[in-house]
């Protein structure tokens, strides 16, 4: 049987640390449905041998249906990271946009996890705890289709949010991560650029990846005359709240308010 399951990973194209963290993840799973399948096969043999065969079909046949991520959570603080979420609200990648975020997954495997127990486990480490309460700012993001799944993440990560102080949550279309990528930004900090580059033209994504978001929360706000840049939030994703000055570019709405969904 594992080696069914080798031979079903050998098909699905994935980074070789996913690959190997999963397989044992799933062989574990494998094991303990094969160990309840022996127990069941000595009261009634032939329903415990077609659960077994049932279980070996879910998890070598649809590896695929699990590896696939449906939606991305995007944290941005000055480590900026971006969560691969699967359909069954699991972490399936974790992938760092600039150093800091590749020296705080170092120090973290977040694979496998429930998303919202993976996004406390990076709202609470030291790095980030460290930031906000020293007045950082999290901008934590839903990039998705629209639907019941990425509502579920929103409101998920809004409550992790809540406890943990000092972020603020958004939801955004999944195309639009496409071109923070080419920019070599998380979508939070591109965001945070296009509103930028607005006000300054000067403004570059290089000069925005080294910048933590409360820096560019202050330098906007101190473009637009106001007292400081804390609180804020874009119209963008469709449930935008958050008052301002709204500002453009491609098409774009945003504006820096206060409020903790954006």
């Amino acid at each position: 049987m594992r080696e069914e399951l080798r031979t079903a990973f050998g098909t699905i194209r994935a980074e070789e640390g996913l690959k190997q963290s999963t397989r044992t993840f799933l062989q574990n799973e494998l094991s303990g449905a094969q160990a309840r399948a022996q127990r069941a096969k000595r009261a009634r043999p032939l329903p415990a041998l077609a659960a077994f065969a049932c279980a070996l079909l879910l998890f070598a046949g649809g590896g695929w249906l699990y590896f696939a991520p449906t939606a991305t959570v995007s944290i941005d603080v000055n480590p900026s990271i971006e969560l691969g979420i699967n359909r069954f609200d699991r972490v399936v990648s974790a992938t760092a946009c600039n150093q800091d975020g590749k020296e705080l997954l170092e120090g973290m495997d977040l694979l496998h996890m429930e998303c919202a127990q993976a996004v406390e486990t990076v709202l609470q480490s030291d790095a980030v705890a460290s930031l906000i309460d020293s007045g950082g700012v999290a901008e934590i993001g839903v990039i998705g289709p629209k639907g019941a799944q990425c509502d579920r993440l929103l409101t998920t990560v809004e409550s992790c949010a809540a406890q943990a102080g000092g972020a603020h949550c958004y939801q955004a279309r999944a195309e639009e991560v496409a071109a923070a990528h080419e920019l070599g930004l998380s979508y939070g900090k591109y965001r945070a650029y296009l509103q930028l580059a607005a006000l300054d033209p000067t403004a570059t994504p290089e000069q925005v990846q080294g910048m933590s978001m409360r820096e560019l929360r202050q330098r906007i706000a101190a473009l637009l005359g106001e007292e400081d840049g804390q609180g804020g939030g874009s119209g963008q994703g469709g449930r935008g709240h958050g008052s301002g000055q709204g500002h453009g570019q491609g098409g774009q709405g945003h504006g820096w308010g206060r409020g903790g969904r954006s």
